[in-house]
């Protein structure tokens, strides 16, 4: 499951990436290339290879995984408050 899709934005014809864990649209040049969230502060990338290793049997810390909406972004677990970014 992708975390967040790249598009052509309506206004300007910029590209722009929008994380799918938040909602978050930028169109920051970084962003898209780098494929991350300012709002959740991950990388898509990152998240990627966490779940894969997830499904794999892997262990993983939820509170190194917060998203914007409070749920860890590689298990959905939600996210005490006190332990988000």
């Amino acid at each position: 499951m992708t975390t967040y899709r790249v598009f052509l934005a309506a206004m300007g014809g910029q590209t722009a990436i929008q994380c799918l864990l938040c909602g978050r649209t930028s169109a920051l040049p970084g962003d898209v290339e780098n494929r991350y969230c300012g709002c959740c502060h991950l990388f898509h990338d990152a998240v990627a290879a966490a779940r894969e290793l997830h499904t794999n049997g892997a262990t993983h810390e939820c509170h190194e995984w917060p998203t914007a909406r409070g749920v860890c972004a590689v298990c959905g677990a939600p996210q005490p408050a006190e332990k988000r970014q």
